[in-house]
């Protein structure tokens, strides 16, 4: 699973559950003074962005998890300083409640973890107050191909011979061990 597909599905979903955000969208990694200044003028609004990763975990099987870091920029206006933080706050608190412990639906992503959000900064645009927030999260994918998985389902029966009498011609000899119901 790409990267990108969970940043489009972690962005879908915001969009989905917080309808009155005028955008929502992925960012670049240098999200730089003219992009800030363009999303502080849509609020609310949140911008997405990939921070990086932490190094890979290996799994034994073939696999590897990969720490995800993301950042989600949260921006909301007032018409005071107040009501603008309270309202970057509003935003915030719905942002967690749909991060905390979500896979967006992914089987191979794990629940988001590790939240922690800070105050970026309060700004005045001219007419209104802006209040910006940082909510960051660990998101581990796991990425690789598992060498245990198999298309054909495990057998329901097993027969084991003792030695020396196995093969063909002992067949009768071999002891059958069946699956048990859970």
């Amino acid at each position: 699973m790409a990267v990108n597909t969970l940043l489009n599905k972690i962005s879908a979903e915001i969009k989905e559950k917080i309808p009155e955000l005028i955008i929502c969208m992925r960012a670049g990694q240098d999200f730089q003074n003219q992009d800030f200044k363009n999303f502080t003028s849509q609020t609310p609004g949140i911008y997405i962005v990939f921070n990086g990763t932490e190094k890979e975990e290996k799994n034994g099987t073939g696999e590897f998890t990969i720490p995800v870091l993301i950042s989600a920029f949260a921006a909301a206006s007032g018409e005071n300083q107040i009501q603008a933080d309270e309202n970057s706050l509003d935003i915030i608190a719905k942002l967690i409640s749909i991060t905390a412990g979500n896979n967006f639906g992914l089987e191979n992503a794990f629940g988001a973890e590790k939240l922690s959000c800070i105050n970026i900064c309060t700004a005045n645009n001219g007419t209104n107050k802006i209040s910006v927030r940082n909510l960051t999260w660990q998101q581990k994918i796991k990425i690789g191909k598992n060498s245990f998985e198999t298309p054909y389902p495990p057998p329901f029966a097993l027969y084991t011979g003792l030695s020396p009498k196995i093969g063909l011609e002992h067949k009768s000899d071999y002891i059958k061990t069946e699956k048990q119901d859970d």
